[in-house]
């Protein structure tokens, strides 16, 4: 997700986004939609949460280092990191079809601090502890580990209210044994 750094904020469609140069086309998708919107049409933005998935090539590399003892999840342990899992994703598109237009945040209902997510992903793994990869390691993963280093505690409340879609897994933190074991 693009959002600017939220701390311990909840973080609607609303807030500030920063967008890397990489991620200009998701600015291009949006003004599309509003200008379709403009036009008579019915246009629909859905900010999806990082995926979770047991066959996804990104969770199965979050796994894999896990088994290897080291944290997938970078920046402050005590940052949030917001997840949807993609077969709730998948149930969120269809529950968008007959939404009213905007911008709609799909996500967990209860994001967890990365700490709680290293800690979920070390039980699901048969570790004690996960050691969370130094911050200047991080920094040298360049504009797409300075989207990953931020706090994104992200709320999806109005496309719940909206829509009356609710995921099922609750929390990624609930959902790292489903993957682990998958």
């Amino acid at each position: 997700m693009t959002y600017a750094d939220g701390g311990d904020r909840w973080l609607g469609e609303e807030a500030p986004v920063d967008r890397p140069a990489f991620a200009a086309t998701t600015a291009d998708a949006e003004a599309a939609a509003r200008r379709f919107t403009e036009a008579g049409g019915t246009g629909v933005v859905l900010r999806f949460a990082q995926f979770v998935a047991a066959d996804s090539t990104h969770t199965l590399a979050a796994v894999g280092t896990a088994r290897r003892g080291i944290s997938p999840f970078l920046g402050d342990p005590s940052g949030y990191s917001t997840w949807v899992d993609a077969d709730d994703a998948a149930a969120a598109v269809v529950a968008a079809l007959g939404v009213a237009p905007g911008t709609w945040n799909v996500a967990e209902d209860g994001p967890a601090t990365r700490a709680a997510q290293a800690d979920a992903l070390a039980r699901a793994v048969g570790r004690a502890r996960l050691r969370q990869v130094p911050a200047p390691l991080q920094r040298l993963g360049g504009p797409l580990a300075v989207m990953l280093r931020r706090s994104l505690r992200v709320s999806n409340h109005s496309f719940q209210e909206a829509t009356g879609w609710t995921p099922a897994v609750r929390s990624s933190v609930d959902g790292w044994a489903a993957v682990a074991d998958a």
